[in-house]
Order: C-alpha cells, then structure tokens, then sequence
C-alpha cells in the first residue's frame, strides 16, 4: 500500500507529472479502443481535453523472442513478480511483442492469457491505488499510468471499460483536486462559486458528487474565508469583514453554520468594540479635549457600524448636546451648590438656535431703537433663572456680603401711591420693600435695585458656585422672552384672550378701585401691583414672568440702533457704560412697552418699584 505524502509535497510532485506527461497524443490502440467504446454506448468520464489523457508506448523489449517458449516463460515469471510494463522485461511490453510474432496457436493462446491475467493485476492494483490518488502523488502517477497501460494492452475489451470509466473519473478528480489545491496556496480562492479554487472543487462534485476531497476542500475555503473575516474584524474592518463572510456563506450554500456562528461572533465583537469606544468617549467628553477626541470617535464609529446605528446615532447626539449645552439637556433645570450647603436659583437651559431680534414688520409700534430687526444666532445655550431674584434670595447675598444698595445709600427709591395714584419718591425704601414702600413677601420679585446692584449680586453668585453667573444679554432676553414667537408680543399679535402674565389691563383695579387709563382692553389678570415668582404660567422654554411682573436689568449699554449690534447675541458693552437696556413688560407697562422688542435705556442708578432682573449663566 503507497504511503501517503504530506499535501505540499503532492501538489508540487503532482503538477510536475502533468506536465511531464499532459502533453502526449493516443497512440492509434487508444483511438481504437475509445472509438470501440462509443460504439457500444459506453460513457467514459475523463478530462475534456483528450490531450490530458496520459500515453503508454511499451518499451523496447530486451527478452529473445526468436524462441517464443523461453521468452513466454520469462512473461509468466515477471507477471508472477508484479513485474507488469517498467522496462522492457517486464510481463506487459514481453506479451504484447509476442503477440505480434508467428506463433503456434498453443503458443498464442498462453500469450493472451498471460496478457488477460497482467490486465487483471493491473486492474486490481490500479483500484487499489484509488482511494489514495487524492492525497499522494506517488499513488496518483501510479494508477495513471496503469490506466494508460490498460488502455494500449487491451483496447476494445469490454472487461476493462468499467475500470477505465473509474480511473479516469478518480484521475480527473485528482488532477482538478490538485488544481484547486494550488489555488487555494496561491490564495485565489474564488470571489465567487465559479471561480479559482471553488471552481476546480466544484467541477469534481459534478464528475463524483460524493468525492470526500472536494468536498473537505470546499469546507477549507469556507474555513479560510471565515479566518480572513475574523482577521479583518481584528483589524476594525468589520466592512471586509462581512464582505468575507458573504463570500463564505456561498461557498457551501447548504451548511451554513460556521458562517452563522462567525456572523454572530464578529457582530458581538463590533458591537463591544462600538459600545467600548463609545463609553469611553463619554466618560472623556467633560474633560480637556474631550469634545474633539469624541468627534474622532464619532468617525471611527461611523466607519465600523451599519448605517443608522442606534449607538453611532446616541454618540452623535450626546455630542451636540455637549458642543452645545455641556453636561446639561435643552429644558433642563438644576440648581447649583453653595459651598456653605445652600442652592442658588432655579436656573433652565434654553436651547441654542436663532431668531429674529427687533421689530419685526408686523409691529406697527416699532421705534427706531429697535431697529434694524437683525439675526442672531446662539451656538450654544445658556442656562436662565426660571425667575426674577426673590427677596429671600438677594436677601442671602446681602447678608453675607453686607452690600449697600443704590437705594440705601441715598436713602430712597420710588414707590407706587394709591392716594395719588403716581409714582413717588419715599424715604427708607430698600431692596426689602413691596411697590408700596412696605414690607415684601420672601417670594415677591426683588424691586428697588440698580443695574450695579445686579452687577454685584451676580457676581457673589458666581464666587459662592464657582460658576459664571452674569446678567442676560438682551438678546438672551428677547431670545427666551419670544421662546420661539415672531409675534408683536410673546403670547400673540394683539391684546391677550386669556391671562398670561402681570400685565397692566382695563379689567384691573387697585385696592382703592382705580383703573388704568392704558393698558390691554379686555384684559385682567387680577394683580395690581408685581405678584409673587411663579404666580403665572411658564412660557414654551419654561421660564416665568419674562413679559410682565417686572422689567428687568440686562448686562447691554442702550445704543440708538442695531446697525453695529453683536450677531452672535452676547452683551452689546462699553466701557464706562452709565444706561443700561431694560427688558419686558411690567405690572404697570403700557401694552406698547410689554411688546418683545420693547426696549429702554435706563440709567444705572435708578431704582423703583417696576425693575428687577434676573440671573443667566453659562454651561
């Protein structure tokens, strides 16, 4: 039995003997004996390609045929010895040489048995050598040769016409088995089932449907294209990566199950590999250059992950909201520590956007300082109290720092006076009291403070937080006061039809039963006078009391225009500054000052009983 050789070795072994032998014609025995065959309606199964058919001339014989006995016995002793057709002794080359002598017909018929009996031991040696012709090159010479030799000792014999139809067929098989061997080393593998070494493989499936070499050969490519898979998904190129498993799965389309269990393996892997640089994108996006090392990330997700990824697509929004809002959500409120344990004020973030500042076209009230209207573009949000500063809460900055106001150190502000029903100055009125003069409610909107008493308030808050707590610009406040309108005033075009803010309306009456002579017709919110925070519904960014109650301070000098106005929405200053802007509607505006882009000109030391002001701060 041949001993089988090591796969590289055959492959080299076995082109070499193709091409050593490939290129021989038939001689006229084999054309006669295939011609015979056909006839007889026998299908032989060989390469399509006659020349790949391998030739036998029997060698020139060396035994003396001029005594037919002696060299009859010398066939008989080497047919016993396996001795069959190598040289010119053996028994196959001796036989076919006698037979064409002049023999008696005792000499002849021995001659034909002797060659019917070397037939079959070539026949019985040559299936023998089939089940190793795949794997061992000295095999496959072998029983090629054999073949070759059957076919020119006995041509036209339908005895050996099943053997010849097998060992063509294991022939074929071989050599096309080594083909998609050697394409399989050099590593074309197909890029589709018929192509390279896939081809070659399937060829032999067609000829022997239950060949076990092209079958374990198959097996291997699609093992080979799974590795390349993995290997690729090793690398992050999850792309190629599927694009081999693609190929894989046509490799055997009828077992699927390495594929699948790769498909699940490499998928897990993207995914672990998506979620981990995610989580740590996220956990790096506070800190310095975060932001720009999670918007390479972002890139490197997009090129791994399958379009519309939900992961790619939460990264993608946690960054815009970073870029945008820092740590903090659009609409978010929070409250920031004290470092003694307190909270400041509820704050709330407005989303960044754009608008239209001024007045619009559609306000015939608008006055020439609130013109041009102009686009003003917020790229990121900023963060506004949900409130005017409360008593209690400028209360707190008063007592630690022991602040004077404007209005204490002169020792006055301006107050409402229901007997006169005007406005007026009165002695001891302070940041504690009411539109009257008189004690104010902790939650009541803190009144009779100058813009350099806001100055001073924000900037205490920023020192106790440790964030940057400042005035609103007065695009903030016109931004947030509209929170999305492009109407005349904040709620609507005209006069409201349902109570919104503190504002000043005909149906309002004072304590003492006075009306005002200006204000919304048809309208009564039932205060007369600033309500407490919050007495009135919170607008579309939820913020309170952002057109009525009180007008406020803003971080802005007054300018005559908008011409040279800032389009970015931060506070139009100058040095020096002594008049401020003053924002929005008060309990006692007339329904001209409560439009959205009413704005005044104050002077910073004014205090009275119709301006407060709120805090902004960045994020």
């Amino acid at each position: 039995m041949p001993k089988k050789s090591h796969p590289t070795v055959a492959i080299g072994f076995l082109l070499l003997l193709i091409v050593a032998v490939g290129g021989c014609k038939p001689d006229k025995a084999t054309q006669s004996a295939d011609k015979q065959r056909s006839a007889q309606g026998s299908v032989t199964v060989r390469s399509s390609d006659a020349d790949q058919l391998t030739q036998w001339t029997p060698p020139a014989v060396t035994v003396d045929l001029t005594n037919p006995d002696e060299a009859i016995k010398h066939a008989r002793t080497a047919l016993e010895g396996d001795n069959l057709f190598a040289d010119g002794t053996s028994a196959v080359p001796v036989l076919l040489a006698l037979s064409n002598q002049t023999l008696t017909e005792a000499e002849k018929s021995e001659v034909d048995r002797l060659l019917q009996k070397s037939v079959q031991r070539l026949i019985e040696i040559g299936k023998s050598r089939i089940p190793y012709i795949d794997e061992n090159p000295a095999a496959l010479a072998e029983a090629d040769m054999i073949t070759a030799v059957v076919r020119v000792a006995a041509p036209g014999d339908p005895k050996t016409f099943d053997f010849l139809d097998r060992m063509e067929l294991a022939l074929t098989s071989a050599r096309l088995n080594t083909q998609a061997i050697a394409l399989v080393d050099k590593g074309d593998l197909g890029d589709s089932p018929d192509q390279g070494a896939q081809q070659a493989y399937r060829e032999v499936l067609k000829l022997d449907p239950s060949n076990a070499t092209a079958k374990q050969g198959l097996a291997n490519i699609e093992s080979l294209m799974i590795i390349h898979a993995q290997d690729n998904a090793d690398q992050r190129w999850y792309n190629l990566a599927a694009q081999w498993l693609r190929r894989a799965a046509q490799v055997r389309p009828d077992e699927q199950t390495e594929v699948n269990a790769a498909k699940v393996r490499i998928e897990a892997h993207r995914t672990q590999y998506i979620e981990s640089i995610r989580a740590t994108a996220l956990m790096n996006l506070p800190k310095l250059g975060g932001l720009k090392s999670a918007r390479t990330t972002l890139v490197e997700m997009l090129r791994v992950a399958d379009p519309g990824d939900p992961v790619v697509a939460n990264l993608r929004t946690r960054i815009d909201l970073y870029e945008h809002y820092g740590e903090y959500r659009p609409g978010q409120v929070f409250t920031d520590a004290f470092e003694d344990g307190g909270r400041g004020p509820a704050m709330v973030v407005i989303p960044h956007g754009a608008f239209v500042m001024g007045a619009h076209d559609n306000d015939p009230n608008g006055q020439s300082n609130e013109k041009p209207a102009h686009d003003i573009r917020f790229a990121k949000g900023f963060a506004l109290a949900q409130n005017e500063v409360t008593v209690a809460e400028f209360g707190r900055f008063i007592n630690a720092t022991k602040h004077r106001t404007r209005a204490s150190r002169r020792g006055f502000s301006s107050v409402y006076s229901e007997r006169t029903g005007n406005f007026a100055k009165r002695s001891y009125v302070d940041w504690y009291s009411d539109f009257h003069g008189s004690k104010a409610a902790m939650n009541a909107p803190v009144m009779h403070v100058g813009a350099r008493d806001a100055q001073a308030y924000v900037k205490w808050l920023s020192e106790v937080t440790g964030k940057n707590y400042r005035l609103p610009s007065e695009a903030e406040f016109e931004y947030a006061n509209r929170a999305g309108s492009t109407d005349v005033y904040p709620w609507g075009p005209k006069s409201p039809a349902k109570v919104v803010e503190n504002l000043t309306g005909l149906k309002d009456v004072s304590v003492s039963g006075r009306r005002w002579q200006n204000g919304f017709m048809g309208y009564g919110d039932g205060w007369w006078g600033p309500a407490p925070v919050r007495s009135f519904k919170q607008n579309n960014f939820g913020v309170y009391d952002m057109g009525g109650n009180l007008s406020e301070w803003t971080a802005d000098c007054i300018h005559s225009n908008f011409r040279r106005a800032p389009a970015d929405g931060k506070a139009w200053e100058n040095s020096g500054c002594r008049t401020f802007v003053v924002k929005g509607g008060s309990w006692a505006s007339s329904p001209e000052q409560a439009r959205s882009a009413y704005r005044a000109g104050i002077d910073a030391e004014t205090t009275n009983t119709r301006i407060g002001f709120r805090v902004a701060r960045d994020l």
